[in-house]
């Protein structure tokens, strides 16, 4: 079994209220599969958690190619497989990574969950990022970020990354062996792809357009974009949105 040290945070109630500007969305990203058996027997506690947070947690999940048979990695697996092994070096299932730094939150229990969400929600964030996506007459979406940076970013290597993700990916059997058989917040394509746009970090309000089609295979009312702001020297998000 994977082990992870964590030091121990406190987490601080606030009596002031925060500059609604800086308000941070904290960025779940999991690696899983449909045939690991730890991913779904862990995965209901990583639900709960999410679910608890929900109006100030942000997950995408990115579906593997071990150890076993997954449709959702098979979909789009360059991509998929860009994210979680060449960019993070996940080699293990399921694997949970927060805002980027803080990485392989394992075993899922509410200790180690709390120390990397209250880690990093008390940490006031530089900018804020809204997303509003709009259904083009077809088979298309366009998504408009707007990126708010009151001051310039420190040196930095930055990158917008745009996600389609699909809300709700329900099969009407277990499509791989472990019995899972409703996902959620599954990656699907990353726009322009997962590189991402070069984000300049000066002070001001820059907007971002994309347009991309729906894919038949999912489920149109269920995508939503999430956006998200990267320093590629650390990996750090510096702040996210979601339509």
């Amino acid at each position: 079994m994977k082990k992870i040290i964590l030091s121990v945070l406190s987490i601080f109630i606030f009596t002031s209220v925060i500059n609604a500007q800086f308000v941070r969305k904290v960025l779940f990203e999991e690696a899983t599969n449909a045939s690991c058996g730890p991913c779904a027997t862990n995965n209901p506690y990583l639900k709960a958690y999410i679910d608890g947070k929900a109006d100030s947690i942000i997950a995408i999940k990115y579906h593997s190619h071990i150890p076993g048979y997954d449709p959702m990695y098979l979909h789009n697996p360059t991509q998929s497989a860009e994210r979680y092994t060449t960019y993070y070096g996940m080699n293990a299932m399921p694997w949970l990574n927060v805002d980027g730094i803080i990485n392989d939150v394992w075993p899922f229990t509410l200790a180690n969950l709390n120390n990397a969400y209250y880690g990093r929600i008390v940490i006031q964030a530089p900018l804020t990022i809204t997303v509003n996506d709009v259904r083009i007459p077809g088979d298309s979406i366009r998504t408009t970020i707007n990126v708010n940076n009151p001051s310039a970013l420190p040196s930095g290597n930055y990158k917008l990354r745009v996600m389609a993700v699909e809300k709700w990916v329900i099969y009407t059997s277990p499509p791989g062996s472990n019995g899972e058989s409703q996902f959620e917040h599954v990656f699907r394509k990353a726009f322009p792809n997962t590189a991402g746009t070069t984000f300049n970090g000066t002070a001001g309000n820059q907007q971002f357009v994309f347009t991309y089609k729906v894919d038949p295979v999912w489920k149109d009312t269920s995508i939503i974009t999430i956006a998200f702001i990267q320093n590629d020297n650390n990996k750090e998000v510096l702040n996210a949105g979601k339509h």
